[in-house]
């Protein structure tokens, strides 16, 4: 819906150099409005009738071009005119243009604003449907900005009621289940934030079970299987090895130490049967 605003905000501004053929704004002015001061509106709203007239969609352009008008100062007033003399003059246009006949119309001031209501809300839905989609930091700011925008526009509807404004209201807790498995759309910041509290702490749980899981597997392999007794007698041999290993250079040490010390005695004993003279 955004989009067809800004079409329709960006086509009628600025000043409008040609008529659209068929508008017949000269005439809509001497039967509905008598005053000139409407000729510039009547060619703004024709020339966007007229861009739209084979375009697709169409029926949801009609329905923001009468948003447009019953919501913007410069369309919806007019001096001396109620607002049913005013949309007549807009109905005419169409009319003359065969665009948007059945949409066109003067809005009574309580569906103005459900239609206003239910259009925030739905770019908010859009808004926090991007945000849990890219994950982005503003995720949390989003869903509340949305959970307070539903909490707001849901708060005149009974439990029982599924029509109209209200049921489309209710519509948006089929979003609200998808992205957070819950149709309380009220609830919906504090849901979003603990699962993303929840995601952090899994984060850190699995690893600390990964730790802690290796000796216990390993424990288990020693007690139960047979993984156990192999592991046993390949200590058992290891520990051998390392026992003979370790006779064979302590002998090897002895021998060095029993041959060192002989010369040594053989050294000592010539040295004493000859004493110097």
């Amino acid at each position: 819906m955004i989009i067809y605003l800004w079409i329709i905000t960006t086509i009628t501004s600025g000043s409008i150099d040609t008529h659209v053929p068929g508008a017949n704004c000269d005439e809509i002015i001497k039967t509905h409005i008598t005053s000139n001061d409407f000729i510039d509106r009547c060619h703004r709203v024709a020339e966007y009738l007229h861009y739209i007239k084979d375009k697709e969609d169409l029926e949801n352009r009609c329905k923001c071009l009468n948003y447009l008008l019953n919501t913007k100062i410069e369309y919806n007033t007019f001096p001396k005119k109620k607002c049913s003399e005013l949309f007549d003059a807009y109905e005419a246009i169409s009319d003359n243009l065969k665009t948007c006949k059945l949409t066109i119309g003067c809005i009574n001031k309580v569906d103005l604003e459900q239609i206003k209501k239910k259009y925030y809300l739905n770019e908010a839905i859009k808004k926090l449907e991007k945000s849990i989609e890219d994950n982005d930091e503003n995720i949390y700011s989003t869903s509340e900005e949305f959970a307070q925008l539903y909490t707001n526009s849901i708060g005149g509807c009974k439990s029982d009621n599924t029509e109209g404004y209200c049921g489309a209201i209710r519509d948006l807790e089929v979003l609200c289940y998808h992205h957070v498995k819950s149709k309380n759309c009220a609830e919906i910041a504090k849901l979003i934030q603990y699962q993303e509290a929840l995601k952090k702490s899994v984060k850190i749980v699995i690893p600390c079970i990964m730790i802690l899981g290796i000796p216990f597997f390993f424990y288990i392999l020693h007690k139960f299987t047979p993984f156990g007794s192999w592991f046993n007698n390949f200590l058992i041999k290891n520990k051998i090895i390392r026992h003979n290993i370790n006779e064979e250079v302590t002998d090897g040490i002895f021998e060095h130490t029993n041959e060192t010390n002989g010369r040594n005695s053989t050294h000592s004993l010539c040295y004493i049967g000859y004493p110097a003279t």
